[in-house]
């Protein structure tokens, strides 16, 4: 498993072209299911109940997803909206006022306030504990909230979770 980085100059700058991995079998439900130490790079998931799909995997730890999501969200304040819709047809919205994720030195705190919409404030868990406030969680830094566990490792996920709901 791994991805076929090409990189070619162009007025000092390096560009970074990554190209489609083999496939892997037993086929992906997402990019969680990669095994550790997996590269970075696209490769084909199958969502439960939906069609194959090529997605790009960050898999790296440091300059990943995070990094550009606060190069980004540092500059001005941000709305972000989210638009759902069920396998019915059904559509809902969820808009926030602001949105902030803090750099690795906070471990990607998140900062999200201002819910309206019709699609219920998803951003809490079971319990109403709000993901306003929490670190970013991965298998290998357990940053949530929870004493029992990494919820990381059960969600098998990297998020923002209070207690791996």
């Amino acid at each position: 498993m791994e991805c076929s980085p090409k990189s070619e100059q162009a007025q000092e700058s390096q560009i970074l072209m990554k190209t489609h991995t083999p496939d892997i079998t037993p086929q992906l439900k997402d990019c969680s299911e990669l095994p550790p130490g997996t590269s970075s790079g696209v490769y084909d998931i199958t969502p439960v109940n939906g069609p194959t799909i090529s997605v790009f995997c960050e898999m790296d730890t440091g300059n990943g997803g995070n990094d550009y999501l606060h190069a980004i969200l540092r500059q001005r304040s941000y709305q972000v909206r989210f638009e759902v819709e069920d396998f019915s047809g059904n559509t809902a919205y969820a808009i926030y006022s602001a949105m902030y994720v803090g750099d690795e030195s906070t471990n990607y705190t998140l900062s999200l306030t201002g819910y309206e919409g019709t699609a219920g404030n998803a951003m809490v868990d079971h319990n109403g504990t709000p993901m306003n406030g929490m670190m970013f969680t991965t298998r290998d830094r357990d940053n949530d909230i929870s004493t029992s566990h990494n919820c990381g490792n059960i969600k098998k996920s990297g998020w923002w979770h209070a207690s791996c709901t």
